[in-house]
Parts: structure tokens; sequence; C-alpha cells
């Protein structure tokens, strides 16, 4: 309102008022710029500064929490000690495990009894029959070499070390042999509270890293220890606890493990030459932390940011000292003060500019595209956008990007007609959308593919608008894929009910004619028996001849047995069965049709394949159809082939295999191919339920049917059967007529005509 009020005043004065205004706005609103700058950046040192505090508290209180975890283990022992008269080693193992286990940073949890010189002798004695044959109380001197203990009234070696592995060799060392041990013993001897030893080297530890020791003084049950001199006659011993201080400051870190400030600790009432514990950099890496120890005060003297503090430890206080490690201070400095700095200048530059109307505008435009790209991305059909004359895609909503599988990014990178099936007849259709660049519609179908190559149907509405100066297509497509596949199978079905009644029909009428053929020839077949045995023969020749009749006539009786047996419906039975004898009679029903297509069905029987107890009729269909379609495959070519069916035993299963040379199946249809209502074949050859129904009648046997793909060197089916023994059935007649059923004739005059 200041800003309008005053480009009023001004708007009213002549030219050189116009020119202060232009030089004055700029001036006043960089100065504003530059004073917000300052503050932003102020009070971004001051949130880094609160943050650092806060992150230091944090460092700190993970650190206390850290020792007096450790300590009240150490006093868990202390405990286990006072309520018991004698604590045996194993004992003190179990005890000590579970408090190991969840903290590394303790080197040992031990028990340091109190000896005289006259109990030494009889103690390592004692610790050489408890299975440590090497045993010794031993001390190192001042250059840090191990020996035997010298004479003195009193010691305190270690007897119980857990965990055992890693401390072996301390145990027997007597710590009233180091001085600086010995100080924090008689300390926490006389006070009768826990004591912390200076930084030391420990005697079981590698490498450089320091360690300190706190004693637990324990004395002797029901005795008195109220006073220093009552302390010293009832001392008992120390449970004694060993630290890493490396360790300890690594575990703790698991707490503030991404705070990022370096970490100096030290033990300032220790001799200056053995302060140092351990320093931990933001940012591991660099030198090792003994050396860095050497320049880490010059370091932390120069910090811009500091925090020191005291942790108990023991009666001991240790120094901590905190720092902002190595990209700390520039992971939480922003760009938000630069960026005020930018907001101020560039506000300054529209307000100069008399932009207040442009950017209403904008706002406006801003809105509708808003409410465009709503619409746009919450419609429920795929949108896509793409260039009328080259088909790049520009745009895509959501249910694009789901229904076609691809990402937007991968979107734009295709064309259009490319997730076409037919890219040519897509640009065709985009041709009959485009006879005009006045906005036109029209819906066609069309068939597209998805990312993983996958094809479906789509219903296609394309409308022509134009953006900057080129012709763009909008096309709203819907997957209706279930829909159509719903028609067709509804179409399917219409025809097999026409097919099934057909079938019935047929049926009936082939039952009467089987019964009337079945008459004259048993005259026919009866009158030729007479012939052959009558001993008034005609000459040799013809009684040759009558034979021919009298076995074609048998042969066709036995196609009318077997016809007859279709026709008639049974219910599904399982008898003792023999396949040999299953395929010997489909290979009957379909010689004939075989002969006149010149393929030859050559079967190889196993003569030592044992029965099985299944349904004949469904046997039957299931070979009848595989012999069909085997006939069907390769009367598609020049004509000509083999069918080859060979039985055999493989362990407890029959095993029939189908051959023939036709084209085979491929490789992409071997998964579908026993899917109902899928086919290969041309449009009326088939429903495609044959091998669905059959592969079903396997499985109720407790069968496999598998097809192997061998594209263009012919199909190969295999039926696997379990020999399945008599379960109180009778069985069934050597040479029974063989009853098929209805459903097997169904699939024998759909296939064959």
């Amino acid at each position: 309102m200041v800003i309008k009020a005053v480009n009023a005043v001004l708007s009213r004065r002549g030219v050189v008022l116009d020119l202060l205004r232009l030089g004055l706005l700029p001036v006043l609103g960089g100065l504003l710029s530059f004073a917000a700058f300052g503050v932003s950046r102020s009070l971004e040192e001051q949130k880094i500064a609160i943050g650092f505090e806060r992150d230091s508290i944090d460092v700190l209180s993970s650190l206390q929490r850290k020792i007096d975890e450790n300590l009240n283990h150490l006093e868990a022992v202390y405990a286990l000690y006072a309520a018991s008269e004698e604590v045996q080693r194993g004992e003190f193992r179990e005890f000590a495990r579970p408090l190991l286990s969840r903290h590394a940073s303790i080197q040992a949890l031990q028990w340091v009894p109190r000896l005289t010189a006259a109990e030494l002798p009889a103690f390592e004695e004692a610790v050489r029959s408890q299975g440590f044959p090497n045993f010794r109380i031993f001390e190192s001197n001042a250059s840090g070499r191990l020996s035997r203990a010298s004479a003195r009234p009193e010691y305190f070696p270690i007897l119980y070390a857990e965990p055992y592995r890693g401390n072996e060799a301390a145990l027997g060392y007597d710590l009233a042999s180091d001085p600086a041990r010995r100080q924090a013993l008689r300390l926490a001897r006389d006070t009768g509270k826990a004591a912390a030893t200076a930084p030391v080297r420990l005697v079981q530890a590698k490498g450089r890293q320091r360690g300190f020791l706190i004693y637990w003084p324990i004395y002797r049950r029901q005795a008195r220890a109220d006073s220093v001199a009552a302390r010293r006659e009832n001392l008992r011993g120390f449970a004694l606890g060993v630290f890493r201080a490396g360790d300890l400051v690594e575990e703790a870190s698991k707490y503030f493990e991404s705070r990022g400030l370096d970490i100096y600790l030290e033990d300032p009432s220790a001799p200056e030459t053995v302060r140092f514990l351990h320093f931990r950099p933001a940012r591991p890496g660099g030198m090792a932390a003994a050396d860095k120890a050497r320049s880490t005060e010059a370091d932390f003297a120069a910090a811009a940011l500091l925090h020191a503090a005291e942790l108990e430890v023991g009666g001991r206080k240790w120094s901590l000292l905190l720092k902002p490690g190595e990209g700390y201070l520039e992971a939480r400095r922003t760009w938000h003060p630069f960026g005020v700095l930018l907001s101020g200048l560039l506000f300054t530059a529209l307000i100069a500019m008399h932009l207040t109307s442009r950017r209403r505008s904008e706002r406006a435009l801003g809105e509708s595209e808003e409410k465009y790209r709503k619409l746009f991305e919450n419609d429920m059909d795929a949108l896509i956008i793409f260039d009328a004359e080259t088909g790049r895609i520009e745009d895509v909503n959501r249910a694009a990007a789901a229904l076609f599988g691809f990402r937007r990014e991968e979107f734009l990178r295709l064309n259009f007609c490319g997730v076409a099936v037919e890219p040519d007849e897509m640009e065709m259709t985009l041709q009959r959308v485009l006879e005009g660049l006045n906005p036109s519609q029209t819906t066609v179908e069309c068939r597209l593919r998805k990312k993983d190559g996958a094809l479906f149907s789509a219903e296609l509405s394309a409308g022509v608008f134009v953006s900057n100066g080129r012709a763009k297509i909008i096309a709203a497509g819907r997957d209706i894929t279930l829909r159509k596949t719903a028609q067709e199978k509804e179409k399917l079905l219409q025809q097999r009910l026409m097919q099934a009644d057909k079938m019935g029909a047929l049926g009936k009428t082939l039952s009467g004619v089987t019964h009337e053929l079945n008459n004259p020839l048993t005259a026919i077949i009866g009158y030729c028996q007479l012939l052959l045995k009558d001993g008034n023969s005609p000459p040799s020749q013809d009684q040759q001849d009558i034979a021919v009749m009298l076995r074609e006539a048998l042969r066709c009786r036995k196609i009318i047995q077997n016809l007859s047996s279709f026709a008639r419906q049974n219910k599904p039975e399982k008898t003792r069965v023999s396949i040999n004898e299953i395929v010997e009679n489909c290979r009957e029903l379909v010689a004939y049709q075989l002969h006149n297509q010149n393929i030859l069905m050559r079967v190889e029987l196993d003569p030592e394949l044992p029965g099985t107890m299944a349904d004949t009729q469904q046997l039957q269909q299931v070979f009848l159809n595989l012999f069909l379609n085997a006939q069907q495959a390769m009367s598609g070519g020049d004509g000509g082939g083999t069918l080859r069916v060979q039985t055999s035993l493989s362990g407890d299963w029959i095993r029939v295999v189908v051959e023939d040379d036709g084209p085979g199946v491929a490789a992409e249809n071997v998964h579908r191919i026993f899917d109902p209502f899928f086919t290969t074949k041309d449009v009326g050859q088939g429903a495609g339920l044959g091998l669905s129904i059959a592969y079903g009648i396997i499985a109720e046997h407790g069968g496999n049917l598998s097809a192997q793909s061998r594209r263009g060197k012919g199909g190969c089916f295999i039926v696997e059967l379990p020999v399945l023994p008599l379960a109180g059935v009778s069985p069934a007649p050597e040479r029974s007529a063989v009853r098929r059923p209805t459903g097997a004739l169904r699939g024998l005059a759909r296939k064959a005509g």
C-alpha cells in the first residue's frame, strides 16, 4: 500500500520525479534486501549454535549413560560377592557372560582377592590344580616387562577374568605392583566406594588404545566397615571392571552417529603424559587418534563453536570437549539468506517494472493450467497428447501410465504409433482424425501393445487442437479386452450348445444305423463261415476269396461295435484296463482317416506293460483327441507323414508318447496349449476344448499330460499314468467290447468335420 501511494504521488510529477522514482526504488529495495540478508544470516548462525548445543548435550548424555551402565554391571558383580561366601569360577563365568554380551567396551570383569604373603604359596598351588598349571602371581617393572611378584605384605592378583579369551595375559597379575593401579585400589579400599584409575595401558590389550580400571571394594560379610581401619582389616577383595576408553565412546556413538561432532576425551587430574583417553573425529579416517591428540588442543581452541563438559567416572572428573566436525557447519548452512537477498532484489525489480498486472495475468493462467492438469491427471481414461505430424508423445496421465506399464519419462521418448500392433493402420486412423484442424472427434477400435509386449484391445476417442502453431492430438483410450473376451466366450458357448445338440442327434442316429447294419453283416458272416466249412467246397481260389470276404466283414462288424459303444452313454467307472488294448482300439477307429490322407501310423507297444485302474471310455477320448489332432496337423501340409505311438513302463508309471511330423508347438504356446478355448486352428476347426478336457481326465487319474516345444520338428505329447493295484474291483474281460462315452464321439465328430 505504501509503495502504491508513493507511485501515485510520483506519477503526478514531471520527468525529473519519474527519474528519481526509478533510481530511488532500486536503492531502497537493495538496502532492505541486504538488511534482510544480514538478519537471516544471523538467525541461521544462532539456529546452528542452538543445534550444536543440543547435539553436544545428546553426546554428553549418551556417554554418561554408557558409563553408568558399565558401572551398574560392575555393581552387579559386587552384589554377587556381597551376597555369597564363595563364588566358583564357573559361577562367575555364567554370571558375567550376559553382562559382557551387551557391552563391547568392557575388556573384562574380574575378581581380585586380597592375599597375605603367608597365603601366597597355597593360593598358587590351588589355582594350578584347577587347570592352570602355569599360574603364578607376577608384576610389571618400570620398563613394562613382566616378572614374578616381589615379596610384599599383601597381594591383589587377578583370579577370575571374563571373558577368559583375550584376558589370559592378565590372570595372576598383581594390581598392587603398578603405582597408578595401586593408588586407585587403596582409594577404593579406604573410602568403600568405587574408584577409577588414571588412563593406563592394559596388560591384555593390543594396539594403542587407552583403558581404565574401576575398583569396587568387597568386605567380609557381617564385618564392620564404618572406618578406614575397619575397612582395611576386613577387606576381602575387589570386583574389578577393565574398560577400553575408545570402545566406550564408539559404543555410545550409536546413539549420536549422525551428530557430526569431533569428540576429545581426557582425564585432567592424571599426569600430563597420560591424560589423553580418546579422540573420535566426526568422519572416520585421517591420522590415528593418538597422533591427532597432539594437535587437538589447538584445533579445539580455534573452533568457532565449542562445548566443554565434565563426566563423573568412579570418583574422577573427565573432561569432554566437543566441536563441529568436518562438514558440520556446511551441512547446516543453507542458501536461505541468499534466497532472501535474491528475493528482495527481484521483488524490487518487479516493483520498478510495474509488473503487477502481468503477475495477475500469470496467476490466472497458472490457475487455468492447474485446473486442466487436475482434470487431465484424474481422468479414468488413458489420455495421451502427441504431435499430429511426428506422432511424438508429449504428455500422458496416470491412467495411461498404469494401462501401458510405462513410466511417464519412458512415454515421452515414444512415438504414439509405436504402441500400436499395426503402425500403418494407426497412421491411417490418425489421418482420418486430421481431416481438418478444426476441433473434431472420432472413435475407433484398435490393438495396442503394453511395455511387457502384451496385446490388448482398446477403444480410442481422438480430438485435434492447436498449440504454439502446431496441431496436437489428444487421444482418450480404455481397455476393452475383457468386454471383447466376454463377447467371444459367449459366442463360443452358443456354438458349443449348437454343436452339442447336433452331436446328441447324431449319436441317436448312429445307434440306429449300427443296429440296422449289424443284421445283414451277421448273415454275410454266417454264410461265409458255412461256405468255408462245407465239404463240397469250391476251388481253392474261391475259398481264398471267401476268406477275404469274411475277414473284411468281421472288420466291418468290429467298427460297427466300436461306433455303437461310442453312441452309448455310460457312467465313468474305473476298472482294471490294458493301456495297450485301448491304444489298439483307438488305432482301429482312426485307421481309415489316416490311410486316406497318406499318414502312416507306427505303434510300438510294450508287451510287458502292466494293467492299471482307469476309466476306459475317458482314456479312449484322450487318445482319440491326440491322434486326431496329429492327423489334422499333418494334413495341413503336402499330405502324408508318420504318427508314432509308443507305450513303455518308467518306474511305477505307464508312459504313452504320441509324436507326429506336423509343424509342432511354438515355444510361446506350450504354457497355453491346455487352456480352455485356446486353439491355433483356423476358425471353424475347433473350439479349443479338446486338450483342456484331455488334461483334466489325465489329472483325475493321478497322471500328467505334457507337450514339448519342437517348432518345425513335429508335435510331441506325453501321457503318464500311475500303475495302480486292483482295489476290490473285478478284473475286466481280456477282450471285452470297448465302450466310449458320448463326449468322445462328439470330439471325434468335431475334429473329423
